[in-house]
């Protein structure tokens, strides 16, 4: 369920918004800088969703898919 979430291009965009909008109201410059870490963190996670989707739209049928799933599972791992 939660790797469902981490795949979802507009959740993971969500997430980076409300967080760097609360980096901004930090009251520490720590608080902030955490905050703003985890907020590109989400974004790049945004990024990645969204190239995987369209990767497993190219890849239908036939061997595509095998290559599609081992390439994502090492994208995973890394």
């Amino acid at each position: 369920m939660i790797l469902k979430k981490l795949l979802d291009p507009d959740y993971c965009l969500a997430q980076a918004k409300e967080l760097a909008a609360r980096a901004e109201s930090a009251p520490n410059g720590s608080d902030r800088e955490m905050l703003l870490r985890v907020s590109r963190s989400y974004a790049d996670l945004a990024t990645f969703a969204e190239v995987d989707q369209r990767n497993k739209a190219a890849c239908t049928g036939g061997s595509g898919e095998q290559t599609y799933e081992h390439a994502r599972s090492y994208a995973l791992a890394v």
